[in-house]
């Protein structure tokens, strides 16, 4: 398997205190976040802090990840990226999208609202979990006909996704909690679920650093440690990508803006990415 030269694992303070992943107080509820839970939801407005915190609470005693410990899912990242009129376009003109490690599927709540289809938003997640504390949290186990497999993405049957395949792929903050073999392994099978034709899409975000490295982290329930690309281990990860299932595949890898700013403060910023079949 092709491997990077790689920094020594980086037994960085964050490996083993878990308390920089958990905000012990009420989240601050954004408008977008309180826009779908009032209105797609249904939670009355001064019931929302308090049943984010009690979903959260639960949930964090399911996995340790920052994105539940500091509610970072109610960020709805999906909507962030650049391409999302696009995405959304394409929904309702009937192409399909996954949204692999859905975690409460949140992401896939802001596409129903936004006007996807959701017969067309599928979900997939390792702990099935995530996905009953899902319906907890929007209220729509009655309602919601999107559909969620749950299983390991790294299994024979792919997570329960072997046999599919999508037009859209959708993965934030999944690739970045493996090693680097664990991720080319990873983003290859998502690129092996999108349809054979020009446009198929696989886009998202992750955690990167300044330099590339590997860090020892709890989050890595495979190895125990986690590699963390800057902008160029991502491009070179994604053209083994290429080598490797034989398709011709189109990256754009980006900074967010004010990455300086966050890896000052965290030792950490975010890149987005968007790699298209051509």
């Amino acid at each position: 398997m092709p491997t990077l030269p790689l920094t020594k694992v980086d037994e960085h303070t964050e490996s083993t205190n878990l308390g920089v992943y958990f905000t012990p107080g009420d989240p601050h509820i954004n408008g977008p976040a309180r826009e779908v839970l009032v209105n797609y939801s249904g939670v009355p407005e001064d019931e929302v802090v308090s049943h984010v915190r009690k979903v959260r609470d639960e949930a964090w005693k399911v996995f340790k990840y920052p994105c539940v410990g500091n509610y970072y899912f109610l960020e709805f990242s999906v909507s962030k990226s650049e391409n999302y009129a696009q995405v959304l376009d394409r929904l309702r003109e009937g192409e399909t999208l996954l949204d692999l490690a859905c975690c409460f599927g949140h992401n896939i709540r802001k596409l129903i609202h936004d006007g996807a289809p959701a017969s067309n938003v599928f979900g997939s997640e390792l702990e099935p979990g995530f996905i009953h504390l899902g319906f907890q949290l929007f209220k729509d186990r009655d309602k919601l006909a999107a559909n969620f497999v749950s299983g390991d993405f790294f299994g024979e049957d792919v997570g329960g996704l072997a046999g599919r395949q999508f037009d859209i792929i959708h993965a934030a903050s999944f690739f970045h909690l493996f090693s680097w073999d664990d991720q080319v392994e990873a983003v290859s099978r998502a690129v092996r679920l999108l349809k054979p034709k020009a446009g198929s899409m696989l886009f998202g975000r992750q955690t990167a650093v300044k330099k590339a490295k590997e860090v020892q982290h709890p989050a890595n329930i495979r190895s125990g440690n986690m590699f963390r690309h800057d902008v160029a281990s991502f491009q070179k990860m994604v053209e083994l990508v290429g080598e490797r299932t034989g398709t011709n595949l189109d990256a754009s890898v980006k900074q967010q803006e004010g990455w300086e700013e966050l890896e000052e403060a965290h030792g950490w910023h975010r890149i987005t990415f968007q790699i298209v079949l051509q």
